[in-house]
């Protein structure tokens, strides 16, 4: 099939997708961030629905996308609604948040933004939304899919190493500093995640027998990435936005979509150019077939943007007193006195220390069964944010 009959399937089923989402009998939002797959959703909803409206996070300071939000809305002609998020907000919010989503927020820490923008769109007596969820799994927009092919070869020199340490395996242990006491950090952390990943994969293999083993590794990697990570955007969508009564839509990951992406080959999901796109894969371009869906119908800036995530000040910015931890569940589970949560509070990474601290305000919510109001004091006495 021709590029141009590609893009044109792409656009007629992206196009009865939003359609179909924005079937409502109550006012239809949609969240946008300034990227490119929010803005062509609501460059396409506005094409189907008068009243929809425009609704963003604005993570005020060196993290704001929000001129790119308010560009997009420019071009549609359509009032943005913003709310102006404050990174102390994490704090304030941290343990009623958690409350919401029945687990630690330790993986997407922007849903604490991201229900401050369901509230705003309930406000303004929104009932349902668009957000764009999917593409990047889809379509390749993450760098570490999107150089899979090549890892091959950044790995050349440390696999021909490995195979010779793997000779005499004393020195391999040493050279490397990994053995026994490492490798079973390794398998904590995957035991910790129930072995989903491994199993996953693992399950996935036999279904792409077919796929020539060349391609095979690609295939399973973005079908893995797909399941993995959407379970986990979706979470937080339903758990942040309904607190507020705010129903989420994903036009990307509509059926007919996920087949036609699953079965599109890569190469219509990888660009290529000699300009430099990205410092991760400069000189190819991530979401190929979404941004050339986009060309004449964003502006240029918004359908070249690279891809931020949803950045905002998080846990790699957050510092935790011991005092948090003594006389808590993660003290008691990990059998640390105060001398030594001192000295993990002090010596180790503050990122790692943020993710304990995560877990110890669900415990003492869920396991301790301290009200919200007695956790969210303890947070703002003993936790900063910088």
């Amino acid at each position: 099939m021709s590029s141009s009959k590609v893009l044109q399937e792409f656009d007629d089923l992206f196009r009865e997708s939003v359609g179909r989402m924005c079937v409502s009998d109550a006012p239809m939002g949609a969240f946008v961030s300034g990227g490119i797959d929010s803005s062509l959703i609501a460059r396409y909803a506005v094409d189907q629905t008068e009243d929809i409206k425009l609704f963003t996070a604005n993570v005020l300071g060196k993290h704001s996308e929000y001129k790119d939000a308010l560009l997009l809305s420019k071009s549609l002609d359509k009032k943005l609604f913003d709310y102006k998020y404050e990174k102390e907000m994490a704090l304030k919010n941290w343990a009623s948040l958690t409350w919401h989503y029945e687990s630690p927020i330790v993986v997407l820490f922007n849903a604490i933004p991201f229900s401050g923008v369901s509230k705003l769109a309930r406000e303004h007596k929104v009932k349902a939304v668009l957000t764009g969820e999917g593409a990047d799994e889809l379509f390749l927009g993450y760098p570490k899919l999107l150089t899979k092919r090549y890892d091959s070869f950044i790995k050349l020199l440390f696999e021909i190493l490995n195979k010779l340490y793997g000779f005499i395996p004393k020195l391999r242990s040493y050279v490397t500093n990994t053995g026994g006491s490492q490798d079973l950090v390794g398998l904590f952390h995957d035991a910790s995640n129930n072995f989903s990943n491994e199993l996953t994969f693992q399950e996935k293999a036999a279904v792409y027998d077919f796929v020539p083993k060349n391609k095979r590794d690609e295939h399973l990697l973005s079908s893995c990435m797909l399941q993995d990570d959407i379970v986990t955007l979706l979470w937080r969508n339903d758990r942040m936005g309904m607190i507020h009564s705010i129903e989420s839509r994903f036009p990307f990951l509509d059926e007919d979509l996920i087949a036609f992406s699953m079965n599109l080959p890569s190469k219509y999901k990888i660009g290529r150019t000699w300009k430099f796109h990205n410092y991760k894969h400069p000189f190819l371009i991530d979401k190929y077939l979404v941004r050339k869906l986009a060309e004449d119908k964003l502006p240029k800036s918004l359908v070249e943007k690279r891809k931020n995530g949803f950045p905002l000040h998080g846990l790699r910015d957050i510092y935790v007193k011991p005092s948090f931890f003594e006389n808590g569940t993660v003290s008691e589970i990990l059998q640390l006195d105060r001398r030594k949560i001192t000295y993990m509070c002090e010596n180790k990474n503050n990122y790692l220390i943020s993710l304990l601290a995560s877990v110890e305000i669900w415990a003492k919510l869920f396991i301790e069964k301290k009200t919200i109001a007695t956790v969210d004091q303890l947070i703002l006495e003993h936790i900063r944010i910088e």
